[in-house]
C-alpha cells in the first residue's frame, strides 16, 4: 500500500509536468535559432534525404566527402526516427523532448531511493526537478540537454549497483550509458565521465575502471573503422578544443567570478524567463567544506560528479546546460536532508526539513505562475508576427532571420520563392559578412546586444528600419526588427549595435 501511493503520488507529478509543458508550447521557451531549425533540418535530412531550403552561415569550411563523427548523434538520430514516425515540426518533436523530460522524473526518483533517501524525501527531489523553470524549458525544447542528462541518470543508478554490489557488469553499463551520453553532447558527456574514470584511477579500482571504460573503447574502434584515420578524429578533437577554448573560457577575474555564481540563471533565464534556481555553488562549497570535517558521509565519486558537473555548465556559461544540472542539484540537496535525518535520528529533525521541502515547492510554483498564464498570450503574439512577416516580405528576397521567437520553419513552407540566411551562434567573420551584403535583401532580427557582440550577425552600413515589432515573453516585452539593406558601391564597414 506505501509503494503504491508514492507510485500514484509520482505519476501525478509526472502528469503535472507534461500539463505545464502542453500548455508553454511553443511560446516558452520561443522557437529559438539556430538550435531547433537546424535540429529539425539535420534529423530530417537523414530520414528523408530532403535538404531544407534554409543555408547556415558558419566559419567552417564545408568538407566534401570526409567521414567525420557528427558531435550529437545519438540525440539527432533519436530526433530522427522520432520525426518518420510524428512528422518533422518543432511542435511535434518538442513532444520527444517531454517525453524525455518524464522518464528523467522516473529516473531521479528511482537514484533517490537507489541512495538511501526515505520515499517521502525521494518524492521531493523529483518535484524540485519537476518545478525547476530550467529543467521545463529544457524539456520543451530541441536541445540535447534533456536525453544527456536522462543517459547520465541511468548511467548514475548502474553506477551506483556496480560500487555497492562490486560486480563489473554495472561498470560496464554504466559507462555505456555514460558514453552515449558523450554522444549525446559532447562537453557534458566527457567531464563528467572522465571525472569517474580520474576517480577510479585514483582509487586504484583497476577492474571497475576498465569496466566503465570498455564501452568508450568500444565507440573510439567504431568510429576510427567508420571515419578511417586517426587524424580526422584528432582534428575534430582539437576543433572541439579550440571553440571551448575560444568561446567558453572567461576572459577576467570577475567574468569567471561571476560564471561560478551562476549568474546565466541567478536571477532570471535569457532575461525573457523567471529562473527559480537555487545558488548551487553556495550548497555545494558547503557541502564539501562539511565532507571534509567529516559531518557528511557521501560517496567520494559522488561529490566529484557533481562538483565536476557544476563547474562544468558553470564556466560554459549557457542558461540551458544549469537544466541538465538541475537533476544533480536537487540529488546532493536530497543527499544533504538525509544525512541530518539520520545522523540526528530524531522525529523533530523532520518538521524543518519538511518544513523548508514545502516552502521551497511554494516558492517554485510561485516563479512559475508567470510562465503559466502569459503561455497563451505569448503564442497569439507569436502567431500574429509570423503572418505579418510572412505576407509583408517582399517576392524572392534574400533575408538573413535571427530573431526570438524564429520563424524560418514557416517561410520555409510559405514562401518558398525566399532565400533564407541563418547564422549558427558560432563566430563568422566579417570577411564573409561582406560577402553576402552585395546580395542581401534585409535582416530580421531580435534586438538584443548578445547578437552583435558575439558577434553573431554583423550588419552593413547602410540599412533602414522597415518594420518593429513587440514581442512579449514570460517577464519582458522586446523588440524584433525587420531592416532593409541600402545597397552602395562605396559600402563596407559594419554598424554597431547602437544604430538600432
Amino acid at each position: 500500500m506505501h509503494r503504491l501511493i508514492f507510485l500514484l503520488a509520482l505519476s501525478l507529478l509526472c502528469a503535472v509536468y507534461i500539463a505545464l509543458l502542453n500548455r508553454y508550447g511553443l511560446a516558452i521557451p520561443a522557437p529559438w535559432p539556430p538550435d531547433e531549425i537546424g535540429q529539425v533540418s539535420i534529423a530530417e535530412s537523414w530520414a528523408t534525404r530532403k535538404v531544407m531550403k534554409v543555408s547556415f552561415l558558419t566559419n567552417e569550411e564545408t568538407k566534401q566527402n570526409q567521414r567525420e563523427i557528427y558531435p550529437l548523434l545519438v540525440y539527432t538520430a533519436s530526433l530522427s526516427l522520432w520525426g518518420k514516425v510524428f512528422g518533422f515540426s518543432i511542435s511535434s518533436m518538442r513532444w520527444f523532448n517531454r517525453l524525455v523530460g518524464v522518464l528523467g522524473l522516473v529516473l531521479v526518483f528511482i537514484l533517490a531511493r537507489c541512495w538511501n533517501m526515505p520515499s517521502w524525501l525521494s518524492l521531493s527531489v523529483a518535484t524540485w526537478v519537476a518545478m525547476d523553470i530550467t529543467y521545463q524549458l529544457i524539456g520543451n525544447f530541441l536541445r540535447p540537454e534533456i536525453l544527456c542528462v536522462v543517459l547520465m541518470l541511468a548511467g548514475l543508478l548502474a553506477f551506483t549497483k556496480g560500487w555497492e554490489s562490486k560486480k563489473v557488469f554495472w561498470f560496464t553499463v554504466a559507462g555505456l550509458f555514460f558514453s552515449l551520453s558523450m554522444l549525446t553532447h559532447p562537453l557534458l558527456g566527457s567531464t563528467t565521465k572522465f571525472s569517474l574514470l580520474t576517480y577510479l584511477c585514483l582509487q586504484r579500482q583497476w577492474r571497475y575502471f576498465l569496466g566503465f571504460s570498455l564501452p568508450l573503447l568500444v565507440f573510439g574502434l567504431v568510429a576510427l573503422l567508420y571515419v578511417g584515420n586517426l587524424e580526422t578524429i584528432a582534428r575534430q578533437i582539437f576543433e572541439f578544443g579550440r571553440y571551448l577554448a575560444e568561446d567558453k573560457a572567461p576572459k577576467s577575474l570577475p567574468e569567471l567570478l561571476s560564471l561560478l555564481l551562476g549568474s546565466a540563471t541567478l536571477w532570471s533565464i535569457c532575461d525573457l524567463y523567471p529562473s527559480n534556481t537555487p545558488v548551487w555553488v553556495a550548497i555545494l562549497a558547503v557541502t564539501l567544506m562539511w565532507q571534509r570535517k567529516g559531518l557528511f558521509r557521501f560517496y567520494g565519486w559522488q561529490l566529484i560528479f557533481i562538483t565536476v558537473a557544476y563547474l562544468t555548465v558553470a564556466l560554459g556559461g549557457h542558461p540551458w546546460y544549469f537544466g541538465w544540472f538541475t537533476p544533480f542539484g536537487y540529488l546532493l540537496l536530497g543527499l544533504i536532508f538525509s544525512q541530518f535525518i539520520t545522523a540526528a535520528n530524531k522525529p523533530s529533525v523532520l518538521k524543518p526539513i519538511i518544513a523548508v521541502t514545502l516552502l521551497w515547492v511554494g516558492y517554485q510554483v510561485y516563479k512559475v505562475l508567470p510562465c503559466w498564464k502569459t503561455a497563451p498570450i505569448i503564442q497569439n503574439a507569436h502567431e500574429g508576427f509570423f503572418n505579418e512577416l510572412q505576407h509583408e516580405l517582399p517576392p524572392k528576397s534574400k533575408i538573413v532571420l535571427f530573431c526570438v521567437p524564429d520563424p524560418s520553419l514557416l517561410l520555409i513552407e510559405k514562401r518558398r520563392d525566399l532565400d533564407i540566411y541563418l547564422p549558427t551562434g558560432t563566430k563568422t567573420y566579417q570577411s564573409q559578412w561582406e560577402k553576402l551584403w552585395h546580395d542581401l535583401d534585409g535582416f530580421v532580427l531580435v534586438e538584443a546586444d548578445w547578437v552583435f557582440t558575439k558577434p553573431v550577425v554583423i550588419l552593413p552600413l547602410k540599412y533602414r528600419i522597415v518594420k518593429r515589432w513587440k514581442i512579449p515573453s514570460a517577464q519582458i516585452t522586446y523588440s524584433v526588427v525587420w531592416l532593409q539593406v541600402v545597397h552602395e558601391k562605396s559600402s563596407s564597414g559594419f554598424a554597431p549595435d547602437k544604430s538600432l
